[in-house]
C-alpha cells in the first residue's frame, strides 16, 4: 500500500509543477506584450441632431436637510423636530415640524407652500368645591379631638388597675 500512496503523491505532484510552469509562462507573456502593443478601438461616427427646444429651467429637488433649512429660514427657528414627505394639496411636498409647533410645508423645488401656527391648548381646572365656608376642616379637627378622648379613656382604665393595686 505504500507504493500506491507514492505512486499517488508522486502524480499530484508533477500535475502541480506543470500547472505552475503554464501559470508562470502565462503571465510572463501577458507581460511583455501589453507594453509592446496598444489596443487599438474602431471609431464609430454618429450624427447627433440637436432640436431647438424651449428654454427649459433646470428642476431642482431639496433633500430633507435643504428643506428644514429653507423653512427654518422663513420662521427664524432653527429647533427642528422632523422633515417628513407629505402630500399637500396633491402635490409632494416637505413637511418640517419645529418643536414650538409650528408646521411649514416646503416645495420639492424649494418653495414655501403653506405654514401652521401651533393649535392652543386650554386646560380648565375645576374650582374648588366648598362646603359651607370650611366645614371640611372642621370635621377634621372634631376627629381628632375624639381620637385624642379615646387615647385618655385607655389611659384612665391603667390608672384605674393602678389605684386598685395601691388600695390593696
Amino acid at each position: 500500500m505504500s507504493k500506491k500512496n507514492l505512486f499517488v503523491s508522486a502524480a499530484l505532484t508533477a500535475f502541480v509543477l506543470v500547472i505552475l510552469v503554464n501559470v508562470a509562462s502565462a503571465y510572463k507573456q501577458i507581460s511583455s506584450s501589453s507594453t509592446d502593443v496598444q489596443p487599438v478601438l474602431p471609431t464609430v461616427t454618429t450624427t447627433v441632431e440637436v432640436l431647438p427646444t424651449e428654454t427649459a429651467t433646470p428642476v431642482v429637488v431639496l433633500t430633507h436637510q435643504e428643506a428644514a433649512l429653507v423653512a427654518a429660514n422663513f420662521l427664524g427657528d432653527t429647533d427642528l423636530f422632523s422633515v417628513e414627505n407629505a402630500p399637500w394639496e396633491e402635490k409632494d411636498a416637505y413637511k418640517v415640524v419645529f418643536s414650538s409647533g409650528y408646521i411649514v410645508y416646503v416645495s420639492l423645488d424649494g418653495q414655501i407652500l403653506s405654514s401652521e401656527a401651533p393649535q392652543p391648548v386650554f386646560v380648565s381646572v375645576p374650582a374648588p368645591a366648598t362646603n359651607n365656608g370650611g366645614s371640611g376642616q372642621s370635621q377634621a379637627s372634631s376627629n381628632n379631638s375624639q381620637q385624642q378622648n379615646h387615647d385618655e379613656d385607655d389611659d384612665d382604665d391603667h390608672d384605674d388597675d393602678h389605684e386598685e393595686d395601691d388600695d390593696d
